[in-house]
């Protein structure tokens, strides 16, 4: 334990790592999911690494039960999910910022997009405080 990589270089050169945080996503998926889309995964890296991964990349309740809930949720844990910027983009949550010029208009590529998820066009301008003149 005591030479272990910091998370992000884990997360950034580890293939195992890299391809289980791109399947969970910042979506998640169901247990069941999980393990049926992670079997080329466990024929790839084996079993232990695998199952090490998940626990350590990801959180759901049951975790450390023998038999978790075939239908509970499957989310990367917060400080994973900042990490995985270069991996999945920008999260859901930074999707109006992101996507707008420096005048703060939306690019017209997600425009569309933003008007269907219910955002503004426009960001909320925050008043100026007032001066004290001296």
């Amino acid at each position: 334990m005591k030479n272990d990589k910091p998370l992000w270089e884990r997360l950034y050169h580890d293939e195992c790592w890299i391809e289980l945080a791109r399947l969970v996503g910042y979506a998640g998926l169901t247990y069941r999911d999980l393990i049926t889309r992670s079997e080329p995964l466990r024929q790839k890296f084996g079993n232990q690494r695998v199952d090490s991964a998940t626990y350590q990349l990801t959180t759901f309740e049951g975790q450390m039960t023998v038999n978790p809930k075939p239908l509970a949720d499957v989310q990367l844990r917060p400080e994973i999910r900042k990490l995985c910027w270069q991996l999945l983009g920008p999260p859901p949550e930074a999707f109006d910022w992101f996507c707008r010029y420096a005048s703060g208009e939306p690019t017209p590529e997600h425009a569309e997009k933003m008007s269907q998820t219910g955002l503004k066009g426009t960001p909320e301008q925050k008043p100026k405080k007032a001066r004290k003149k001296k």
